[in-house]
């Protein structure tokens, strides 16, 4: 998804279902990824440089000076302009304890309600 969405600039949807937390932590990352745009320790240095090196010359056409750090925050630029989440989840109690333990499923999000949920 990032590779796609930041260094290939083509947009993304990533679905996530209620179904699909097998664990509370991939909600931390969720999370992570919804307030900041990025996932810490995603990527080893190998590989961020790697992105670095394949992202630098569209940085350096928009303007960006092509240090790693200016290309790495032009990097997360793109993939928070073209990966966007879909959370499918079922408002009940387990949801509210939810949003309470990781804020940004409602704070960095815009929510549909569709009832009668199943």
């Amino acid at each position: 998804m990032f590779t796609k969405s930041g260094v290939k600039d083509e947009g993304q949807m990533f679905l996530f279902t209620e179904g699909q937390i097998k664990n509370e932590s991939y909600l931390v990352f969720i999370n992570d990824l919804l307030s900041s745009g990025e996932i810490a320790d995603l990527f080893v240095q190998e590989d961020m440089d790697g992105i670095i090196n394949s992202v630098t010359p569209a940085a350096k056409s928009d303007g960006v000076n092509p240090t790693p750090g200016p290309v790495w925050k032009y990097f997360i630029d793109r993939v928070k302009r073209n990966l966007h989440m879909t959370l499918c989840m079922s408002p009940s109690d387990e949801f509210r304890g939810r949003a309470r333990k990781f804020p940004a499923i409602v704070n960095c999000t815009v929510i549909d309600w569709f009832h009668p949920w199943p």
